[in-house]
């Protein structure tokens, strides 16, 4: 009996797994630049609402499986284009194919100034050097043949 029961569940498990795999829908798409239409590699693609995301290949293409059937938003960033945001529908077992193309944005950085002056500084500092007068120490050489320090 207890083996007729385990055979049964086993069986009936695919079953289970398909149900709710058909729950779910697809998003695939590609990211490219608008004005040279040239794929956009590694952009960042998320489903707002869903926490799913994924980022392009080299070819511009990104897919995003197992989203569970609603209304969400679709966000695309990539640095130095405008973010793009469109509403999408994913449908119960859909692949939804959307083709997305960004603008390039028109912020630019102020004037940076960099100065070399601290650094000249530092590079001058001389760390192991050591002063010493023949009155500090009595061993230094000097003139008329006294002991010097490597002789001791």
């Amino acid at each position: 009996m207890k083996n007729c029961f385990l055979l049964l569940a086993l069986l009936c498990l695919p079953f289970g797994m398909t149900a709710q795999k058909a729950d779910k829908g697809t998003i695939r798409g590609n990211v490219y630049d608008k004005e040279s239409a040239q794929p956009l590699a590694f952009a960042t693609v998320q489903i707002e609402g869903a926490n799913v995301g994924s980022a392009t290949d080299v070819n511009g293409f990104f897919s995003i499986a197992e989203i569970p059937v609603g209304q969400y938003r679709i966000k695309v960033t990539y640095l130095g284009y405008d973010d793009f945001v469109a509403d999408i529908k994913i449908a119960k077992g859909e692949i939804v194919y959307k083709t997305i193309y960004l603008l390039e944005s028109g912020s630019s950085l102020g004037e940076v100034v960099i100065s070399g002056r601290k650094e000249q500084a530092k590079s001058q500092v001389q760390v192991s050097k050591l002063t010493v007068t023949p009155q500090a120490d009595p061993l230094l050489p000097s003139t008329g043949g006294q002991s010097d320090i490597a002789s001791t």
